[in-house]
């Protein structure tokens, strides 16, 4: 009975395939006639797939016209500036209220944040960057930003500053995991290098010439 009942249900289906084809061969061809009009049956049969695919018979068919009124990016850098060396420098203990509060920042500028990290005289940024603001005009906001809330939050922040300058290095999706694992163990890294050392090997791995002062 099983047997029997396997073998009527194969033949339904490969019943069913076949009308389905068929059908599907018979608007083909249609549409080849309405188009073509020479009599030759499905003589031009690609061109009557394409038509159906690209035009009214296509139901899945989709205007992309809307979607490029607007502007989409994805670039994803890593950003890195330091504290000026006049000034005071952050505290152990406020990090991670600072690497929170530059998130919020960044968010609030349209931007995403993968991580945020550092010492006490620098910061290090993986994010990607907002579709209308510049490099500059972004990373100028976080360092203002910051800085003004750095000075609300007590008096030892009172003449806190960030460096004027800044690095700012791109980073692709296949090594983006690979940077977020490196911003998150900068304890680790410092005890080997100083963050001048750091900030000199970014510059050069990413073929940017420096001065001995660097």
């Amino acid at each position: 009975m099983g047997s029997r009942y396997n073998h009527w249900r194969c033949s339904l289906l490969q019943s069913l395939t076949l009308f389905y084809l068929w059908g599907l061969l018979c608007l083909i061809c249609s549409c080849c006639r309405k188009h073509r009009q020479d009599g030759n049956f499905c003589a031009h049969g690609y061109e009557a797939a394409h038509y159906f695919l690209a035009n009214e018979y296509c139901f899945w068919h989709f205007d992309y016209s809307h979607i490029m009124s607007n502007s989409f990016s994805s670039i994803t850098v890593h950003i890195i500036f330091h504290t000026k060396s006049t000034g005071c420098m952050m505290t152990e203990e406020d990090l991670p209220r600072i690497f929170h509060y530059i998130g919020g920042v960044i968010h609030a500028l349209s931007g995403y944040v993968y991580t945020v990290g550092g010492r006490p005289d620098h910061i290090h940024i993986l994010t990607s960057l907002p579709v209308t603001t510049s490099v500059a005009d972004f990373v100028g906001k976080i360092k203002s930003n910051t800085s003004r809330w750095l000075k609300e939050i007590g008096p030892s922040y009172k003449n806190f500053s960030w460096q004027e300058g800044y690095g700012v290095f791109s980073v692709s999706e296949s090594n983006r995991d690979k940077v977020i694992s490196y911003i998150s163990k900068q304890k680790e890294h410092h005890l080997k290098s100083s963050t001048q050392e750091e900030f000199r090997r970014f510059l050069l791995k990413h073929g940017i010439s420096v001065g001995e002062d660097c």
